[in-house]
This record gives structure tokens, C-alpha cells and sequence, in this order.
């Protein structure tokens, strides 16, 4: 199964399906993003935990990026790096913090089931019905790529 979307909070769902970002037409599978990432996807919400996620206002620790909150999840950084030093001073204060609001499926939402039920086929009249439906315009126009893209009959 493939997800479309531009959420990477998604990316910790790789191991179960891929995922395609379609802003940027780009595919991505749990290997792509090993291989892109050098983590594994149920890492990414330690990563989201420690940066923050602009988009879904979790404040992670002030100064520390995706890119270093990475290098640390990795064991990249050096034990006397001053950010290194300020995540291991933080790290559980922020785990307990941002992980129930980053990890999938989210903490505190009952007994919701989350169990992917993948058609066997994606067809398209049910795509086209889809967007007519929620007004998903610049989809449509996009018709034949996602036809290309998803192998829809």
C-alpha cells in the first residue's frame, strides 16, 4: 500500500507501506529512506522528539535541528559536543514530552484501529470520485501521472 502525502511524521509508517510526497513526486520506500536517512522509520519519532515538528507545533529542543537530533539518534555525535551535551541533559524530559504527540498512532486516542486494509487494485473511477467529492482539483488535473504512478485501471 502506498501513502500520498507530504507529512513526513508518516515516514515512521514505512515499514508497513511506502509512501509517496506528492509535491514533490517523489517515492519513498522503508529502503529509500535508510538509505537516505541511515536510521530505521520507527526511529523517526526519537528524531521528531528531540528537533520538534513545525507543522504539528511540538517544540523539540531549542537549537537542535533534524539534522543533528539525527547525527545523535546515529551515535554520530562526539560525547564533548555541546549539543550532544544538551539532548543527553534533556533526552528523557523530552522523550516523555514529544513522543506521545510524534509516535503513530497517537498516545491517548482510545482503542482506534489503525490496521491498513489495502485494496487489491486502485481504481479510477473511485480516485475520481474521491476528488470530485472533496474538491481535490490539482489532483485531477494531475490524472494521468497518478494513473502512471499508482497503476490504476
Amino acid at each position: 500500500m502506498t501513502v500520498v502525502s507530504r507529512d513526513e511524521d508518516l515516514y515512521q509508517l514505512l515499514d508497513m507501506c511506502s509512501f509517496y510526497e506528492h509535491v514533490k513526486k517523489k517515492a519513498v520506500t522503508v529502503d529509500g529512506f535508510r538509505s537516505e536517512y541511515g536510521i530505521e522509520p520507527n526511529q523517526w519519532p526519537v528524531v521528531k522528539a528531540i528537533a520538534g515538528c513545525d507543522g504539528d507545533n511540538v517544540i523539540g529542543l531549542h537549537g537542535v535541528g533534524e539534522l543533528t537530533a539525527l547525527r545523535y539518534v546515529r551515535n554520530e555525535l562526539s560525547k564533548s559536543n555541546a549539543a550532544y551535551l544538551r539532548i543527553c541533559g534533556s533526552y528523557e524530559q523530552l522523550l516523555a514530552n514529544n513522543l506521545p504527540l510524534v509516535r503513530l498512532p497517537f498516545a491517548g486516542l482510545g482503542n482506534l484501529d489503525f490496521t491498513f486494509r489495502p485494496e487489491s487494485k486502485f481504481m479510477t473511477d473511485s480516485f475520481v470520485d474521491i476528488c470530485e467529492k472533496y474538491d481535490f482539483r490539482s489532483f485531477l488535473k494531475e490524472l494521468p501521472v497518478w494513473k502512471e504512478t499508482f497503476d490504476m485501471e
